[in-house]
């Protein structure tokens, strides 16, 4: 038996916002710290720049729920996970 490891597997986070501007996603960030340490990814989407504010990458569906929920009690309801 061939054990072939998977090079790309997929990475979990918990993004609780993005923001065309990145004054707003450091406010967030800033805001969040009492969560836990949150990182501000810049993307492209049609040409624009988003920055969003992400979490992760996380260790286990498990550990990205519990994240979510305490993001969610710190007034980011719409925040989400992402998988990756």
């Amino acid at each position: 038996v061939t054990v072939v490891p998977i090079k790309d597997a997929p990475k979990i986070f918990v993004q609780a916002g993005a923001f065309t501007r990145y004054d707003n996603a450091n406010r967030l960030r800033a805001r969040l710290s009492v969560v836990g340490q949150a990182k501000i990814v810049q993307v492209r989407v049609v040409d624009r720049p988003f920055f969003q504010v992400r979490f992760g990458p996380l260790e286990s569906v498990e550990e990205a729920d519990r994240l979510l929920a305490s993001v969610v009690v710190a007034g980011q309801r719409d925040a989400r996970i992402v998988v990756e």
